[in-house]
């Protein structure tokens, strides 16, 4: 850089986004860090799997992944849930072989965004397209490492936001689609919550990015927890048929 240029637009949002990871990392580690050793079901994913309602600035709350927990303890399985507010498939890359290893865990549950990937930014199709190939690249190398660790991987469905256009919509469905047809199970967020338009539906939202507490509800419902259970090879005669979370919206593992 010359001594004339000016600062970089990307130098300056790489500050803020190393700020507000530190919140972000502080508001992950104080709730859930002490759950890793020795967890049957390990969580990846971002501020919507931390639990968050809106965003940084909100307490973490009973979210989807809360709830997850409580079911699969009654049960005996642990979930830890190493979700970070901001998290995108790089940071992810990154943090997987330390969670892997402090959790040795037999499942884990990856559920990443695209407007973290950069799907706002995206101003027209071609971009739009650039961050779903992004996207799906990194959730492949997510699955490959997942896979070779040993544990079985499943797969949570992107899921809707109130600031994506018509180009962005597009490569929503593009990355739901793909995904769903990968050999992993799948747990279908994006069909329970959104409103047909990639939006989220009326009442299910707390703020563009995020889903308030009956959304957070829709998501734990599509959740087959019995299926968790049998992947964990714990003994599970006492989970119940009738208990909810009936949609059931997984893919067969081949």
């Amino acid at each position: 850089m010359t001594d004339d240029a000016s600062p970089c637009p990307a130098a300056c949002l790489d500050c803020l986004a190393h700020a507000l990871f530190l919140d972000a990392l502080r508001c992950v580690r104080t709730r859930c860090g002490r759950a890793l050793p020795g967890a049957h079901v390990l969580l990846l994913g971002s501020s919507v799997a931390a639990g968050q309602f809106r965003g940084l600035l909100s307490r973490p709350a009973s979210g989807w992944a809360d709830r997850l927990a409580s079911r699969l303890a009654r049960h005996g399985v642990r979930l830890a849930n190493y979700a970070l507010c901001l998290n995108d498939t790089r940071g992810t890359l990154r943090d997987l072989g330390h969670a892997l290893s402090l959790a040795s865990p037999r499942v884990v549950l990856l559920s990443l965004s695209l407007a973290n990937e950069g799907m706002l930014a995206a101003e027209d199709a071609a971009g739009a397209a650039s961050v779903a190939d992004q996207f799906l690249v990194g959730m492949r190398r997510l699955a490959e490492a997942v896979e070779a660790s040993g544990a079985r991987l499943v797969l949570c469905s992107v899921y809707p936001n109130n600031g994506y256009a018509a180009h962005h919509v597009q490569q929503l469905r593009r990355v739901y689609e793909e995904m769903r047809a990968w050999k992993h199970a799948y747990i279908d967020f994006l069909s329970v919550t959104e409103d047909g338009a990639g939006r989220w539906a009326a009442g299910l939202w707390a703020d563009g990015g995020h889903p308030n507490d009956l959304g957070h509800q829709r998501m734990f419902e599509a959740i087959n927890v019995a299926q968790l259970i049998e992947y964990c090879s714990v003994a599970h005669a006492s989970y119940a048929s009738d208990e909810p979370n009936q949609h059931h919206s997984q893919a067969h593992v081949q």
